[in-house]
């Protein structure tokens, strides 16, 4: 049985008003209209099927300067019209207002979504409008930085003068209609946010059971310095390098629990590719088993879950964005940037990267690098990730208390408990002396990647 849906539509007679689902017909993926026709699904036909038929026609021609095909036809021994309408190429309003089907309904679109199709329908991407932007606003700091990067990297061109900075970004594509562009407002400006919310980055900790401990909320930063600024945060406060003890040496080297080279890739993917008409920040959020990334905005076209890892087309959601970041060589333009992401997984001995959706937006999984089992007295025990990093922070420094072991690894101070009786009770390590003046004492060799 033939329903009322997206593209097909009934009605007993014909008015005026419908001419907005036939714009929305148009505006979506074209479809049909049955004059003549009950909700109910009961032929009634039209009187002056002739007549009526010629005016629709006209009317659609006059009012949207496109053809369609209107005809008459018998249906179970009733006269009906028929009008197929085709998909357009461009988007048509009614009255001034644009709509558009969803499901078997015609609805009017406006605000950002509108937005978005307009600047579409132009050739124009949502960071190329043109923006008022306060000179007070922009940061010297921030456009001196931009262009030492790309004049080192080669990628800006010597003839784009460095001490006129509104010529610098006419030159480079940064303006719209005499106006700075969204783009150059986020790149440049002190607080980004005030030209388009959601134009910063938050970082969190949470515990186990997803409640926050501690967050950084990077919001009057400039984009280009934003990267830079979030490997800061969270170098010094979430996700602190530990050292690497080798009894075969004197020396300790920086153990990273995740790659460092990658975290920063994913960081500045997600400024770069993210969605800004969503108006949702960036987040990082860091677990004791794991660091994720979001960024809000599906895939591209052409770009799947499945292919991601892959070989896959290099889309830019925001190309004058990728192109800024593109000439201080802080993303290249060939999709690479996965790529990278998993061969520094793989170096730094940490499992390949998960990718999901949530919320219309990316989400990037990291977990922490995998450490092979040891074999004790000929018993194999296994040990985590968080184990070999408490073995590690007490290999440097044997005098630590359990306080100065959750401070210096970003473990909780019950996680930290939890793993020392378990590595206690398979004797991988053992405490000499009391609390205060005590030593920790590590009884395996050297920690194996």
């Amino acid at each position: 049985m033939d329903i009322e849906n997206l593209d097909m539509e009934w009605k007993e007679s014909w008015a005026d008003k419908y001419l907005k689902t036939i714009a929305a017909f148009y505006n979506t993926k074209g479809g049909r209209m049955i004059i003549g026709r009950k909700d109910n699904g009961e032929y009634v036909g039209v009187q002056d099927v002739k007549g009526t038929t010629k005016t629709i026609s006209d009317t659609i021609r006059n009012k949207f300067h496109f053809i369609s095909e209107t005809r008459a036809e018998n249906i179970d021994g009733k006269d009906c019209i028929i009008i197929d309408v085709p998909e357009g190429d461009t988007i048509v309003d009614y009255d001034g207002r644009f709509y558009f089907r969803v499901g078997n309904t015609t609805q009017q679109l406006e605000g950002i979504p509108l937005k978005r199709i307009l600047l579409d329908e132009m050739g124009l991407q949502w960071l190329d409008q043109p923006c008022k932007v306060d000179p007070e606003d922009i940061s010297e700091d921030a456009f001196r930085f931009f262009m030492k990067k790309g004049k080192e990297a080669k990628r800006i061109p010597d003839d784009v003068p460095e001490d006129d900075m509104m010529l610098a970004l006419r030159t480079m594509g940064l303006f719209r209609d005499d106006e700075l562009s969204l783009t150059a407002a986020l790149l440049f400006t002190k607080n980004p946010d005030k030209y388009e919310y959601g134009a910063f980055l938050k970082i969190g900790l949470f515990d186990s059971n997803d409640c926050l401990m501690r967050d950084d909320m990077l919001d009057r930063i400039p984009l280009v310095l934003l990267p830079d600024e979030c490997m800061r945060v969270l170098n010094d406060k979430y996700i602190q390098p530990t050292y690497r003890y080798d009894t075969g040496t004197a020396s300790r080297e920086l153990d990273y629990l995740y790659p460092m080279d990658a975290i920063r890739e994913l960081v500045v993917n997600a400024i770069v590719h993210k969605d800004y008409s969503m108006r949702q920040e960036v987040a990082v959020y860091v677990y004791e088993d794991k660091l994720m990334v979001y960024s809000s905005g599906l895939l591209p076209e052409g770009v799947t879950l499945e292919n991601l890892m892959g070989s896959h087309p290099s889309v830019k959601r925001n190309k004058r964005l990728a192109e800024a970041f593109y000439a201080m060589r802080y993303i290249e333009g060939w999709g690479q940037g996965i790529k990278k992401v998993l061969s520094a997984c793989k170096e730094n001995g940490n499992p390949e990267p998960e990718f999901s959706y949530m919320s219309n937006g990316l989400l990037v999984t990291l977990r922490p690098k995998a450490y092979r089992d040891i074999e004790l007295d000929n018993v194999k025990i296994l040990l985590d990730s968080t184990d070999h990093i408490i073995i590690s922070v007490m290999a440097a420094n044997p005098f630590i208390s359990i306080t100065g072991i959750s401070s210096e690894s970003n473990l909780s101070i019950k996680t930290v408990r939890y793993h020392i009786d378990k590595l206690r009770k398979n004797n991988i390590i053992s405490r000499e002396g009391g609390k205060r003046g005590g030593k920790w004492i590590v009884n395996i060799g050297p920690l194996q990647r």
